[in-house]
């Protein structure tokens, strides 16, 4: 009999085994526990909002921060799910890239086990998307199209896949998502979120009367269903299209009048863009008191 079958290997060896194996399970079970972590959303996206702005998408900056909070807000929600309390500690420190690799692979596993409905699981994949966009507009790309790909209804997808599409200079593209977004929603809100977002597509390209019909699209809605802040940004953007057709009486009525819906709604990032905006048009007409004011 060998030394590998003899009772004194068995208990030894069985003994270390059966520790190693009890240690193996303690370590992982220490290392998926249910994290708590102690986000405040409204600081978390105060640190996020910067790069959200310096990327010039829209002209609607506010909407985009609005579902950066939205994202943020559910992800601190999901208290039993580790990779997405870990990912949001990962973005209080500002380590986007490893968030991004975490929420990743939650929203891949999710993908591959199935088990939530496909509505669901199309806003997980517009979670990660809208983190993504923080570091990697292809990764938030495929994930909005992803997202449209499993629930065709949800506008959202669409838009922000618009949107991403955009920013990677696909103009002809992004137009196609948001028509389709537009179709996939009766809310004036987002509709005219929409018309906005066309809108800053055609400015791109500077067709100032196909910019301007769909700001005034934009508008119309916004007007006719009292929507403060799309009524805002409507009235700003006008504005801009004016000043580029070279007729700055009307756009600093524009900035006037998107001032004064700003301030009768609390939206100061509004009302400081409203101000600058006349601030360039006074400097252009060498009213330079007024322009520094």
């Amino acid at each position: 009999m060998t030394i590998f079958k003899s009772n004194w290997f068995k208990w030894a060896f069985g003994g270390i085994g059966a520790t190693l194996i009890g240690c193996l399970i303690a370590y992982l079970m220490a290392d998926s526990p249910n994290v708590t972590v102690q986000i405040d959303t409204e600081e978390l996206v105060k640190k996020l909002a910067p790069v959200i702005g310096s990327q010039e998408i829209l002209q609607n900056h506010s909407d985009e921060i609005r579902k950066l909070t939205d994202t943020v807000n559910r992800l601190i929600s999901d208290k039993d799910n580790p990779k997405k309390q870990t990912a949001l500690s990962a973005l209080e420190k500002g380590d986007s890239v490893t968030a991004i690799k975490l929420l990743e692979d939650n929203v891949r596993a999710y993908t591959d086990k199935g088990g939530i409905s496909p509505k669901e699981l199309a806003v997980e994949w517009i979670d990660f998307g809208n983190i993504a966009r923080l570091d990697n507009f292809q990764k938030a790309l495929d994930a909005f199209q992803k997202a449209a790909q499993i629930d065709p209804s949800n506008a959202s997808a669409w838009n922000d896949s618009g949107i991403a599409l955009l920013k990677l200079g696909r103009p002809d593209e992004a137009m196609e998502a948001f028509k389709e977004a537009l179709r996939r929603t009766d809310s004036p809100e987002r509709q005219a979120g929409i018309y906005n977002n066309m809108g800053t597509l055609y400015r791109k390209k500077g067709k100032w009367d196909i910019v301007m019909e769909h700001f005034q699209k934009a508008y119309d809605l916004s007007k006719s269903y009292d929507l403060g802040e799309s009524l805002a940004v409507s009235v700003g953007n006008l504005g801009i299209i004016y000043k580029n057709k070279g007729e700055p009486d009307r756009a600093m009525e524009m900035y006037e009048q998107a001032f004064a819906v700003n301030k009768s709604i609390g939206r100061k990032e509004g009302m400081a863009v409203n101000i600058g905006n006349a601030g360039i048009l006074y400097a252009k007409w060498g009213e330079w008191d007024k322009a520094m004011n």
